[in-house]
């Protein structure tokens, strides 16, 4: 199977600075290909949502880097390996809000995926997207940790009402709250043609899964779609900062179209 990764960030139409970070990274040293990609979106005040993003990104990265470094891992330790990066980025997190208080009550989203040949594992945490698009349909893969998705899922108040609710964006899981995170991992078989989509919620937010998987239909150059995408998203108002990562998998030694 032959992968292919793309990413992009864009700061969007209102905000002043740009909170979310994202990962691209290709295992060099191994001998089938193994990508790990993530976006996190980040949050706490002035500069606190930046960093906290950043300091996410960067410990996923070199957790990931140190493990894969260190030995040749079998397939089935993947969703271990992937929270204990994740469990890490958390902690530092934590840690930098714990020390330095203009950074208290600093946090971030994360959705990651540890991408094999036939197989990719994704955690989430927070309100980060991952989509898995496939013979022209799109599912969200992870469920959303927030106050508006729990609500729907116990049934027990209106659309409208929580719609209307002050608490509809309340995020109720993130890095950085607590020094050990709850974390949701998925586990999928890859197929040629599949496309992997992670996304903060400045994307999704603003555009449905009817739009995105509008754009996958009618954008046949997969390195455009990304852009594709921030751009349908600053159409529709760009209120929020969006970030999209995209992993296509093919046949080996064939573009599939």
């Amino acid at each position: 199977m032959k992968i292919d990764v793309f990413g992009q960030t864009d700061i969007g139409k209102k905000r002043g600075n740009n909170e979310d970070s994202y990962l691209c990274l290709l295992f060099q040293s191994s001998q089938e290909p193994k990508f790990l990609i993530a976006v996190a979106d980040g949050m706490g005040g002035h500069t606190g949502g930046e960093i906290a993003s950043s300091i996410a990104i960067e410990t996923l990265k070199k957790s990931a880097l140190s493990m894969f470094d260190r030995v040749r891992m079998p397939e089935s330790d993947f969703p271990i390996v992937l929270e204990n990066c994740v469990q890490n980025a958390n902690r530092e997190v934590f840690i930098q809000a714990s020390q330095d208080k203009e950074l208290t009550g600093m946090g971030s989203t994360l959705v990651a995926a540890l991408i094999s040949e036939n197989k990719f594992f994704v955690s989430n945490v927070g309100d980060s997207r991952a989509y898995l698009i496939r013979n022209k349909t799109i599912q969200q893969i992870t469920s959303d940790h927030n106050w508006k998705n729990e609500q729907l899922q116990k049934g027990d108040l209106t659309e409208e009402d929580i719609k209307n609710s002050p608490y509809k964006d309340l995020i109720t899981r993130s890095l950085g709250l607590h020094d050990e995170a709850k974390v949701d991992i998925y586990e999928l078989e890859s197929l040629a043609k599949d496309y992997l989509l992670l996304s903060s919620d400045g994307l999704h937010s603003l555009l449905t899964d009817k739009d995105i998987l509008k754009i996958f239909k009618k954008v046949k150059d997969k390195k455009k779609i990304c852009h594709k995408l921030i751009d349908a998203a600053n159409k529709r108002g760009g209120h929020d900062n969006i970030t999209v990562v995209l992993a296509h998998f093919s046949a080996e030694g064939k573009e599939k179209k």
